[in-house]
């Protein structure tokens, strides 16, 4: 099987000027929807910021998340950041959707048959990832007690968390042959998880996925930039974003822009995605008490002195705020629960 996707298989989602054109299919009542105004109004607030415009919130307001029939299964992909909700959203997709995965390694060639390789790298080429996916949904679906019509995958963040070495920068899904399969395996979304970019950094530093600043900071500029990039690939209706700290302040106000985007139809689905939801505002995140001494920082020692924190923070933040011109989806960082 040969697969390919051109240029030219992309029109929902290029850029006019500095705008995204809507794509082909548009639910018109999507602006008028009070259902989906409060989560509006964040996204407003998130990237106030940002050239709004260049990303798919535009046309979020204006149409929604049409359903586009397709008999073949559906796969929702998160696509974010170290840090950024994916452990969380295996948690609240459990029980709503038929499959959830998570830290699966067909993605990329951490394995050669029974030996694990450890590069990290994603496959090539899309032939070599369809024979893989294919296996492990067919695996999947053989060992679960539903019939996996519906499959969540987490597989991990932008980069990995599983491998970590030198080089880990360049370890994640690719992105544009995940697309190719869209209509050919799988009827494929992307769940998009934005976080404030400076306190995932902070995060992985803290919990060692890096070892200084630096590697920090270029990891997350990397993986932002790709990310941005490999996504406009995709049209709008098949992307939502949703934002760390809007799930954990107002919970209820993703229920159904995020029933639509997934296509639950039955209202024992909506039902569970709900109590998940609000069960998931009792929680908040134990990143920040999750900190460490570093001897190779020259900055200061020790993240669990409050100095030397907000001091990594302050040198982490000043960096991203200059970049964040090249990543404008995963840049909202506005949000006020307020």
């Amino acid at each position: 099987m040969r697969i390919s996707l051109s240029a030219g298989d992309y029109p929902n989602r290029t850029i006019n000027g500095s705008r995204r054109q809507l794509g082909d299919y548009c639910d018109s009542t999507a602006s008028s929807n009070s259902d989906y105004s409060k989560y509006f109004k964040a996204l407003r607030d998130i990237y106030a910021d940002v050239a709004i415009e260049q990303t798919c919130v535009p046309a979020y307001m204006q149409c929604g998340w049409p359903v586009v029939k397709s008999d073949l299964p559906l796969l929702v992909f998160a696509v974010g950041g170290e840090g950024s909700g994916h452990h969380v959203w295996q948690t609240l997709l459990t029980n709503v959707l038929d499959c959830v995965w998570q830290a699966s390694d067909h993605y990329t060639n951490i394995r050669q048959g029974n030996k694990i390789v450890l590069t990290g790298f994603p496959h090539l080429e899309p032939e070599t990832l369809y024979q893989s996916l294919a296996a492990e949904y067919k695996k999947r679906k053989n060992s679960n007690n539903k019939p996996c019509r519906q499959v969540f995958d987490a597989i991990d963040s932008f980069p990995y968390g599983l491998v970590k070495f030198g080089g880990r920068v360049m370890n994640h899904p690719d992105l544009r042959n995940i697309q190719s399969l869209d209509g050919v395996l799988f009827n494929i979304k992307y769940l998009i998880l934005v976080r404030n970019l400076t306190d995932s950094a902070v995060s992985a530093l803290g919990r060692r996925f890096v070892q200084n600043i630096d590697e920090a900071v270029r990891t997350s500029e990397q993986n932002m930039v790709y990310m941005e990039a490999a996504m406009r690939g995709v049209p709008c209706h098949k992307t939502f974003v949703v934002h760390f700290e809007h799930l954990r302040s107002d919970p209820a106000s993703l229920v159904d822009p995020l029933s639509a985007f997934l296509q639950l139809e039955s209202s024992v689905s909506r039902d569970v995605l709900r109590r998940n939801l609000q069960d998931s505002a009792k929680k908040s995140s134990s990143h920040r008490k999750r900190q460490y001494r570093f001897p190779g920082m020259t900055v200061c020692k020790s993240l669990t002195d409050a100095g030397c924190y907000r001091m990594v923070w302050n040198i982490i933040n000043n960096f991203f705020m200059k970049r964040k011109v090249m990543w404008p989806t995963f840049a909202g960082n506005g949000y006020n629960a307020a």
